[in-house]
């Protein structure tokens, strides 16, 4: 059963990544869900440690996005997906960016 990680694994995995420890640490978890108001995507969430955890299997998921802006955000750092009130507007998002843009 996939596990996800709790809050204190999470601000481990965290510490861990700007210690330049991360590799080192194992990682049993397979999803990392996360909310994602924009200081934290400037301060905290580096496409770096997204490309780094899903390099090791980690599916990492910002949660309670409900704008355009808020899409671009998710995807331009690297998330696998995104959770939404309004998969209407998400579902729109998606059929007009490219993939590339999405993705990378």
């Amino acid at each position: 059963m996939p596990r996800s990680f709790t809050i204190s694994r999470g601000f481990w995995v965290l510490l861990s990544y700007y210690l330049g420890l991360l590799p080192f640490i194992p990682i049993p978890e397979k999803f990392f869900f996360c909310f994602l108001p924009n200081i934290i995507n400037r301060m905290i969430m580096r496409k770096s440690l997204i490309r780094h955890l899903e390099e090791r299997g980690v599916q990492v998921v910002f949660w309670c996005l409900n704008d355009e802006s808020d899409f671009e955000a998710a995807f331009s750092v690297g998330a696998s997906g995104v959770m939404t009130d309004y998969p209407t507007a998400l579902r729109h998002y998606l059929d007009n960016h490219e993939p590339a843009a999405w993705t990378s």
